[in-house]
C-alpha cells in the first residue's frame, strides 16, 4: 500500500536530488516525491531558492553560510529536531 501526504509549503526545509529520488525535508522528516525537481519548485513560494543543480533551499530554514576555500559554500540549516 503507497501512502500519500500532503505536505505544507512552510513546513519544507529543503529538496534534493539523490541517486535519481526527489527528496523533501519537513520539520517532519524526510519524504520521496514523485515529481522532478524542477516540477517541485513550480510549486514553491519565492522564499525558496534553487542553490545547485540538484538542491533547493528555504531561506528562512538558512542559518549561516560558510565560504570554502576553494570557492564552495555551506549552508547551515536551523538546527530542528526530525
Amino acid at each position: 500500500m503507497v501512502k500519500v501526504r500532503l505536505l505544507n509549503t512552510e513546513d519544507i526545509i529543503r529538496v534534493y536530488v539523490e541517486d535519481r529520488k526527489v527528496y523533501v525535508v519537513t520539520v517532519e522528516g524526510r519524504f520521496i516525491v514523485r515529481k522532478k525537481l524542477y516540477e517541485v519548485q513550480n510549486t514553491l513560494t519565492k522564499d525558496f531558492i534553487k542553490i545547485s543543480q540538484s538542491e533547493i533551499a528555504n531561506v528562512k530554514y538558512i542559518h549561516s553560510l560558510d565560504l570554502g576555500l576553494r570557492g564552495t559554500i555551506v549552508i547551515n540549516y536551523k538546527k530542528i529536531r526530525i
